[in-house]
């Protein structure tokens, strides 16, 4: 076990759970105690049920204060589950409309977001910014109308999305494609 002591091969989130009662208390507690490498959240609040806490990335009055905290403590990294969607969920708040404003806000913190944004069963073909209210454009649109540069502070993550796109190489091959020349190669 000691010779793992001091390695970055294993990074830990901390879960926030922003607007639930004395969330910011948690995150005071985080910080001082389990001392988190990043961060890890739902914006639709529980990803299990109906939640009563949805929230969004550029929600001024809940998340400003939190981004400010989270730097200031040096964890800039913050990783958000966006797409797949469940049924009972309402699939606006699992969208990347958000991402681009906070990102564009916060340009230190990084934003890594989990299934970029992918909507299970959706095809994706080229990019197409008219369209861009589902799915992979969604993200990308975000970034692009923010002003957020290729390789700058948002990160696409692929492990489930791959999953599911893996037997469709048309999907795949748009998605993988999309991501690299907008989001950017290093950041996929």
């Amino acid at each position: 076990i000691n010779d793992f002591a001091g390695s970055r091969r294993l990074l830990a989130h901390t879960v926030i759970t922003p607007k639930q009662p004395g969330w910011m208390e948690e995150v005071d507690k985080a910080i001082a105690v389990y001392k988190p490498d990043s961060w890890k959240a739902y914006t639709i609040g529980d990803p299990l049920a109906p939640s009563k806490y949805p929230w969004r990335l550029d929600d001024e009055q809940v998340m400003y204060k939190y981004y400010e905290k989270a730097a200031r403590a040096g964890i800039n990294i913050i990783c958000i589950h966006k797409g797949l969607f469940f049924p009972w969920l309402p699939e606006e708040l699992g969208r990347c409309a958000d991402v681009g404003r906070a990102a564009a806000l916060y340009p230190d913190m990084n934003f890594i977001i989990y299934h970029s944004g992918y909507e299970i069963g959706s095809k994706e073909g080229p990019y197409d910014p008219t369209k861009g209210a589902r799915g992979i454009d969604n993200l990308i649109k975000s970034v692009q109308d923010n002003g957020i540069g290729r390789n700058a502070n948002v990160y696409a993550e692929l492990g489930t999305t791959w999953r599911f796109v893996m037997r469709d190489p048309t999907t795949a091959a748009h998605l993988l494609g999309k991501l690299l020349k907008h989001i950017g190669e290093d950041n996929v």
